[in-house]
């Protein structure tokens, strides 16, 4: 790839729509998907730089040592994997759920990298347990990342991690290096363009061997996946039931003026129109 400087008489600015790649108003072959990978490999380019620049600043100003800093993202993106897609939602798969985890803790030397699946769910706890102490069991849906660290890692083997899409109807199951993608019903999702973005009633992955999940293993008789399909059907029964949201302080009402703050905050991010 030429990288070319704004000040070159040669430089070209080109607009991708990958919108009107999907539908059909651009040209969508490998030469073009092969540009919009480039395009967002250069915006992680770019968003490292201001990584750097915001740590600079902080180890300037004397801050760096005596502050928590915790880096991730919401969601990934489709990249034309699956389904011919460039975009996230409705997506289970790992393109659109895996995301960068990096924390730094206070007055931390060293690094570790896990090899333990973790999620969002176990920041909330994390933060409890570094500045007030271990949480009690079952306050949180997650776990203390603390334990992983000093080697409690036997929970985080063990335990099954979930996404959903369609309102709790397709769900995605990830133990180890297995995953679930289970759509009992099979629905077939819209992407926010009202494309279909089909996944199968049942989609069984090994991530280490087949990280693009483009084998589906759903014909073996894998101990982990009928585990993984009991896990999810309970989750989906328990998602879909009348109870969910009912009990005492299950519904959340905003305000008007919150409404319209939120809508506005949504609305800069993309998220609705």
């Amino acid at each position: 790839m030429k990288i070319v400087a704004r000040d070159d008489p040669g430089y070209v600015y080109e607009r991708i729509s990958t919108n009107a790649m999907m539908m059909g108003k651009a040209p969508c072959g490998p030469k073009e998907v092969a540009a919009v990978r480039r395009l967002y490999g250069g915006a992680l380019f770019y968003t490292d730089s201001l990584l750097k620049k915001t740590f600079d600043g902080l180890k300037r100003r004397g801050l760096w040592d005596d502050t928590l800093v915790i880096v991730t993202a919401d969601h990934g993106e489709e990249l034309y994997d699956h389904n011919q897609y460039f975009h996230h939602s409705p997506s289970l798969y790992d393109g659109a759920l895996r995301v960068p985890l990096l924390i730094k803790f206070p007055r931390q030397r060293g690094r570790k990298v896990v090899a333990e699946n973790v999620s969002h769910i176990d920041l909330l706890p994390t933060i409890h347990h570094y500045f007030a102490g271990l949480p009690n069991p079952g306050r949180y849906a997650g776990l203390s990342l603390l334990s992983l660290l000093a080697g409690k890692s036997r929970a985080f083997r063990e335990r099954v991690l979930f996404a959903e899409a369609e309102k709790s109807q397709v769900v995605a199951a990830v133990l180890g290096n297995h995953k679930l993608i289970y759509n009992p019903a099979g629905i077939i999702p819209k992407t926010p363009l009202g494309h279909p973005f089909p996944m199968g009633p049942i989609e069984f992955y090994d991530l280490v061997k087949d990280p693009k999940e483009t084998t589906n293993l759903a014909r073996t008789d894998h101990p982990v996946l009928r585990y993984l399909l009991a896990e999810t059907s309970r989750y989906i029964r328990e998602a879909m039931s009348p109870r969910r949201g009912r009990e005492k302080g299950g519904n959340i009402e905003l305000s008007e003026q919150e409404r319209r703050e939120a809508d506005e905050i949504l609305r800069s991010l993309g998220y609705i129109k």
